[in-house]
């Protein structure tokens, strides 16, 4: 069954990044933000499978210490450029160069490659649900949702959140449940599954309803 759905999830995947990069042109920057993280994450899920079929455990944890690093790097850029708040280019260099040093310390001190990085997901995870917050909020209170339907930034946050959300949720206590031989243990997992092909089917649709014409920044 997981199989099935990490193939379904692939392909969604997929189709969310081919349908964004035949829009590239009318896309503006945080839509082409939103389309280097699919980017990066199809390169992942490909590793990711190549990784399961060979069975390679020490690539897979090197693969889960740099993910969430990478992950939180462009979606922090991702809402800086999108909210563009005063001296949002100094804070992209610092929240950035904050995510690769608490990351890369992590793995010398903490965590090294050989065990699962929970400490970094879990920051992953905390990070990304605050920032998508406070992007719905400052969208809602700003007014500059007009009809919801044609919000593309608003939905990015909320299936986001959703996504990071499940990922927190999962990742918190995968490792425990895991070793105790937890009896749905692979409901968890399917579900987790399922939770990343509705966030990638929503992306396929936003790109798809995208508008041919930029979104003036007053209006995201």
């Amino acid at each position: 069954m997981a199989d099935y759905l990490f193939l379904i999830g692939y392909t969604t995947l997929i189709a969310a990044l081919l349908l964004g990069c035949y829009k590239y042109s009318y896309l503006d920057a945080p839509m082409r933000i939103v389309l280097l993280l699919l980017f990066f994450s199809s390169i992942v899920e490909t590793f990711a499978l190549k990784v399961n079929e060979t069975n390679h455990s020490k690539l897979k944890d090197i693969l889960y210490h740099v993910c969430p690093v990478i992950e939180l790097v462009i979606i922090t850029t991702f809402f800086l450029v999108l909210h563009q708040p005063d001296n949002y280019k100094v804070k992209m260099i610092c929240f950035n160069t904050f995510w690769l040093t608490i990351g890369l310390l992590n793995t010398i001190w903490l965590q090294p490659v050989s065990m699962l990085n929970t400490n970094m997901l879990m920051i992953e995870c905390f990070s990304i649900i605050t920032m998508c917050l406070y992007s719905i909020y400052d969208m809602l209170k700003n007014g500059r949702i007009g009809n919801i339907t044609n919000a593309p930034f608003f939905w990015i946050s909320v299936f986001w959140l959703l996504e990071w959300s499940s990922n927190f949720f999962f990742w918190a206590f995968v490792k425990i449940l895991y070793n105790r031989h937890w009896a749905y243990m692979g409901l968890a997992m399917n579900l987790h599954i399922v939770t990343n092909i509705i966030v990638y089917l929503a992306l396929t649709l936003v790109f798809f309803k995208y508008p041919k014409k930029m979104i003036p920044f007053e209006n995201r």
